[in-house]
């Protein structure tokens, strides 16, 4: 049997067999679909990249973000990661909304808007502050 992974977009949607001796493209397959067909062996999984005439496997994906964390595992991760002390250089000049969320929430939650407008005050991106809730949810656990 021959192996063969049909690659779309660089990407290995599925893994197919073709008996010895038949063509894809002629044999088997219309000449279109055939055309994204690379000879592969046993290794190639779907969803593996292709690029350059090699299979590889993808890059992890990143933990799920957690939808919440605690205030404290919150301020122990911005302390962690050196950023305690500018968010709170940052709060002391922002309004009293801001100010008393930070010192009253018992719960951060990462798609409350305190967390996005403390994550804009020191220039964290959504993706940063995704890797904080991550690093966070770890403390105390």
């Amino acid at each position: 049997m021959q192996t063969f992974a049909h690659v779309v977009d660089g990407t290995v949607r599925e893994i197919l067999t073709v008996e010895d001796g038949l063509k894809p493209g002629e044999d088997v397959f219309r000449p279109e679909f055939a055309a994204a067909l690379v000879a592969c062996n046993d290794s190639v999984a779907e969803g593996d990249l292709y690029a350059k005439g090699k299979f590889k496997k993808p890059p992890p994906q990143p933990d799920p973000v957690p939808p919440s964390i605690s205030a404290a595992q919150a301020k122990i991760q911005l302390r962690r990661s050196d950023l305690r002390e500018k968010v709170e250089a940052a709060i002391a000049k922002a309004d009293d909304d801001v100010k008393d969320w930070y010192a009253l929430a018992g719960t951060w939650e990462r798609n409350n808007a305190y967390v996005t407008a403390i994550g804009e005050l020191v220039d964290l991106d959504s993706a940063a502050i995704d890797d904080l809730f991550r690093q966070a949810v770890t403390i105390g656990s």
